[in-house]
């Protein structure tokens, strides 16, 4: 499983902005879902590797990424962090098996 990449994190954050405009939600919000998706979409870093580095603080750092987008990116990435872990730690496992 590869991570997502920032254009699927910006399209993710697109959708979510169409689908509060489409019920009518708070301006100021569906403006912050497209502001953070056309950070995630000019990002020269990946924002998979910005979490995995320093977790959703420093994609704080990015523009137009406040508490809650970043709570929300962190959590599109999660699952391919857990699946990195899992990997690494079946791995050790298996090291330690072949050398007992």
């Amino acid at each position: 499983m590869k991570p997502p990449s920032n254009l699927d994190i910006a399209d993710a954050l697109d959708q979510i902005a169409d689908l509060l405009s489409a019920q009518d939600g708070d301006a100021f919000r569906v403006r912050a879902y497209r502001a953070a998706a056309d950070t995630a979409r000019h990002s020269t870093r990946p924002l998979a590797q910005l979490e995995a580095e320093g977790g959703s603080a420093a994609l704080l750092e990015l523009p137009a990424i406040g508490k809650s987008i970043a709570a929300l990116v962190s959590e599109l990435i999660e699952p391919f962090l857990n699946t990195v872990i899992m990997t690494v730690a079946d791995l050790s496992v298996m090291e330690c098996e072949v050398m007992v």
